[in-house]
């Protein structure tokens, strides 16, 4: 960490080159196809109110990480694989990468949702690459944790009993359980929307997500279980959420009570 109190230093460690390239590029074209619609929806829709916050997001932060830019574009031409990356940035970032990551999420489901755009959504790899990478800023920043690598992001996934299916009900149509544990945040949630994909790729239509062992979540993890559900719910599945009841006035603060119909367990 720098000595300075209003800046600080960030490690990412094997960062993939390639990937980041990729996942730009996807980004930019979203942002290009955004900014075309801008003059034709209303007022406070999606692509007016990204325009907004890429604006703020310039006034706060603009150039703080141009270096950084400029470091992987100089890796890529020289045909690296990874590379580690010191960057320093403003304090306040960490809560600009929630926010990031937040309207993020919102943009892929503009584009899953509707024909609007051309460009697909972000591809799943790119997402995990997104939330590592924003996530970074929050556990070095916030948590004040090491930082870790790319090839390790998954070294503090529980293992136990963290993913399972109920075997005799199997297939499509059937339940699929889904447990999780810890902190449910920018850092974590890539790993249970992984989970909840796998579930439903293998066919299952109603989902068990068991947060009962989850002690903390983030507007990121809160925005996931909004999009899970209403996905599913679409496609004519059941989501039943259950999580401790220490947790119950974040959800009645939220207004997702009502939304997500969450069990409460003691």
């Amino acid at each position: 960490m720098s000595g300075s109190t209003s800046t600080v230093e960030i490690r990412f460690l094997s960062l993939p080159v390639e990937l980041w390239e990729r996942a730009s590029a996807h980004q930019e074209s979203i942002q290009r196809e955004l900014d075309i619609l801008r003059g034709s929806v209303p007022e406070g829709a999606l692509p007016q109110r990204l325009h907004t916050f890429v604006g703020s997001l310039n006034l706060r932060h603009g150039g703080s990480t141009d270096l950084t830019w400029q470091r992987l574009y100089d890796a890529s031409e020289r045909g690296e694989e990874t590379i580690d990356l010191v960057v320093e940035v403003p304090r306040g970032i960490a809560e600009t990468a929630r926010d990031l990551e937040a309207m993020l999420d919102e943009v892929d489901e503009y584009c899953r949702a509707g024909d609007s755009l051309l460009t697909m959504a972000t591809p799943p790899d790119q997402i995990e690459f997104r939330k590592w990478f924003l996530g970074e800023f929050v556990r070095q920043i916030e948590r004040g944790l090491s930082p870790l690598s790319w090839e390790s992001r998954h070294a503090d996934e529980p293992s136990d009993d963290a993913h399972r299916s109920d075997p005799d009900r199997g297939g499509a149509g059937g339940r699929a359980t889904v447990k999780f544990e810890g902190e449910l945040d920018l850092v974590s949630a890539a790993r249970l929307q992984h989970r909840i994909q796998q579930e439903r790729s293998s066919g299952f239509q109603a989902f068990t997500v068991d947060l009962t062992g989850v002690t903390f979540i983030d507007s990121v993890g809160l925005s996931l279980l909004v999009s899970a559900h209403n996905r599913i719910t679409e496609e004519g599945g059941e989501l039943r959420l259950l999580l401790p009841r220490r947790l119950s006035s974040l959800f009645e603060l939220s207004g997702l009570v009502e939304v997500l119909s969450p069990e409460f367990v003691d």
